[in-house]
């Protein structure tokens, strides 16, 4: 049926050996500023926090009608209010957002691979598709993220000079010149972006994404991009 219905509440089931077997079913109330939930989704990832004691569930992205979702909360069970995290520390960030074509009668996108590392307290995400700018840079970049971060900084504040006075430069060329019209990917193109994938990697101790790089290498000694599909994919290589 349809249409498709997202959701952010939550259950309790109890469970009781007596008497045969049987389960009782309670919807939980959240407690706070009743705006301050997660939105309604689907395809999500959570995982309990057992290591540190502080009873909380944590939720990750998922998505809805029409984007996918990146976003972390954390629920605590002792006081049932929601907290976003709203600041990342590092300059990589996390898996972009994607925009997915609305469906009434199915859901729009799978789920991404995730795994929470309680010994590490680290989320893994397999992330397919598109990158943003800085890091498709660091992608390339053939050093280590620390000296990424370094250079970093100063190589855009080049290219952010450079390109204003360019475009001051070639604003009035550009007016009289005809606008070509844009070329619309191939399926092809577009297949091959959704098969790229990337491996962050937020470790919640300090708050910061990094991206593990393919330790595989190719013929021609770089990372391989193209290593799997979204059902199959060889994490070993990665850390």
């Amino acid at each position: 049926g349809g249409p498709y219905k997202y959701h952010n509440d939550m259950y309790r089931f109890t469970f009781y050996q007596s008497k045969g077997g049987y389960f009782k079913c309670d919807k939980l109330e959240f407690d706070g500023d009743v705006n301050n939930v997660p939105c309604p989704r689907s395809q999500s990832y959570l995982w309990f926090d057992t290591k540190n004691n502080n009873n909380n569930i944590w939720l990750y992205g998922g998505h809805y009608a029409t984007s996918t979702l990146n976003d972390l909360w954390y629920l605590n069970l002792n006081t049932m209010k929601w907290n976003k995290i709203i600041k990342y520390n590092g300059i990589l960030g996390g898996p972009p957002i994607q925009t997915i074509k609305p469906r009434n009668f199915r859901i729009g996108a799978k789920r991404a691979p995730c795994y929470f590392n309680p010994d590490l307290n680290e989320l893994i995400v397999i992330h397919y598709g598109k990158l943003n700018e800085i890091q498709n840079e660091f992608i390339k970049y053939k050093g280590t993220l620390k000296q990424f971060n370094k250079m970093v900084t100063k190589e855009f504040e080049k290219r952010r000079d450079k390109n204003m006075n360019q475009n001051d430069d070639d604003k009035n060329e550009n007016e009289t010149k005809e606008t070509k019209p844009k070329i619309p990917k191939s399926a092809i193109g577009k297949l091959q972006e959704t098969l790229i994938c990337t491996v962050f990697v937020l470790n919640l101790n300090k708050m910061k994404w990094i991206i593990k790089k393919n330790k595989n290498k190719s013929d021609n000694n770089k990372p391989t991009k193209l290593i799997g599909t979204t059902r199959i994919i060889r994490i070993g290589e990665y850390l």
